[in-house]
């Protein structure tokens, strides 16, 4: 019988490339895993073939029809039919069950015991040779450390390509972009008879890098390799980066912490786009290659600016009201921001001075001077 590849390291290869899939990064050691499975289904098919089913009526048939026609003929090839290990897969078992004609006997298909001391003994051979082959460098947590410079590397990219891409960007381009928050809708703009070919290529430029940006959800088993080693599509909320954003706050901005620096954060609160805070020299990208783990602290860093944002909305609200109240739905930052994102960003600026500082909550930092023991005497 044909033996089905072996495809176990090559397996594991896949599950870390498809969790770092938005990156294209690639474990080192991908060919010389796919090698090793190379040679466990070659060993595998040894084994196959030994116990496969040799005295088939064909081979039987020919052997016999040779035996005949030679007068001196050996018994060889009938016995290695004949005597060849072959163990069948099923057998029939009489069966007695109970029905309203009374007692009845049946007979059931059955596995024998001979196919099932194969199949152990099969899988302990393809275990031992998995374990044979394996190796340190082979385990999923090697695996994703040999990909994170090759992560990093392309999330710069990533940075320089959308920084460049929106340089390269027209005026009318850019305003079109920033209208809805949205890149894609520059293509609107084409017009394939009068739009010049470098024009096309630049809005398709910007375009492309935009949906890398914008792709949050990659980011989900991205993050939840490289903090955890841990490849596996099982939910978990704990190691689920948008469940941790949504732990830290309930504003929508919480998103574009992925993505961009704490001021950008801060002014898609206040009600400015992404696209914009980076045209106008606001705010710059800066993706995070490992939200959950090494940048989990500038992940924090971003979230609490845009939950400072959060905290200047109620301070306004308590000192100068909602000239919105009684008028219908409307975004908190036009209920209690300023008239424009930038004045609401210098606002919160002076109301919070240190807000795009980092905050250290180390026990030297607080004040902590003795003071008298009112119990004492």
């Amino acid at each position: 019988m044909a033996t089905e590849p072996i495809a176990h390291f090559s397996n594991r290869v896949a599950a870390v490339s498809a969790a770092l899939s938005m990156t294209g990064a690639r474990p080192a050691a991908a060919e010389a895993m796919a090698r090793a499975d190379e040679k466990i289904s070659a060993r595998m098919a040894d084994f196959d073939d030994h116990y496969a089913n040799k005295a088939s009526d064909d081979k039987l048939q020919a052997a016999a029809a040779k035996w005949v026609k030679l007068n001196r003929a050996s018994f060889k090839d009938l016995d290695e039919l004949i005597l060849s290990p072959t163990p069948a897969e099923n057998t029939t078992v009489p069966v007695q069950f109970k029905d309203e004609w009374g007692l009845r006997w049946e007979q059931k298909a059955a596995s024998t015991p001979e196919a099932r001391r194969l199949a152990t003994a099969r899988q302990h051979v393809l275990n031992g040779l998995i374990a044979k082959y394996d190796k340190p460098d082979y385990s999923t947590e090697a695996l994703i450390e040999s990909c994170k410079p090759d992560v990093r590397a392309w999330f710069d990219n990533l940075a320089t390509e959308y920084t460049e891409a929106l340089e390269a960007l027209d005026d009318n381009a850019l305003d079109r972009a920033r209208r809805g928050n949205r890149m894609d809708s520059i293509l609107e703009l084409i017009d394939p008879a009068t739009t010049p070919e470098a024009t096309i290529t630049a809005y398709r430029r910007a375009v492309r890098a935009w949906n890398l940006v914008d792709n949050h959800g990659a980011h989900i088993p991205l993050a939840r390799a490289m903090a955890f080693n841990d490849v596996s599509d099982t939910p978990n909320p704990e190691r689920d980066v948008f469940n941790r954003l949504e732990e830290l706050t309930s504003n929508r901005a919480r998103y574009r912490a992925l993505m961009f620096d704490a001021q950008t954060c801060a002014l898609d609160a206040l009600g400015m786009g992404d696209i914009e805070a980076v045209c106008k020299g606001l705010g710059h990208i800066a993706p995070l290659a490992d939200p959950l783990g090494d940048d989990l602290p500038e992940l924090e860093h971003r979230i609490s600016a845009i939950n400072a944002v959060d905290a200047w909305f109620d301070y306004r609200k308590r000192t100068v009201g909602d000239p919105y109240r009684g008028k219908g739905w409307h975004e908190p930052y036009e209920r209690f921001g300023m008239a424009t994102p930038e004045q609401s960003l210098a606002a919160l600026k002076e109301y919070n001075p240190t807000v795009f500082e980092y905050k250290d909550a180390e026990v030297d930092d607080y004040d902590l001077d003795a003071v008298d023991d009112p119990y004492e005497n």
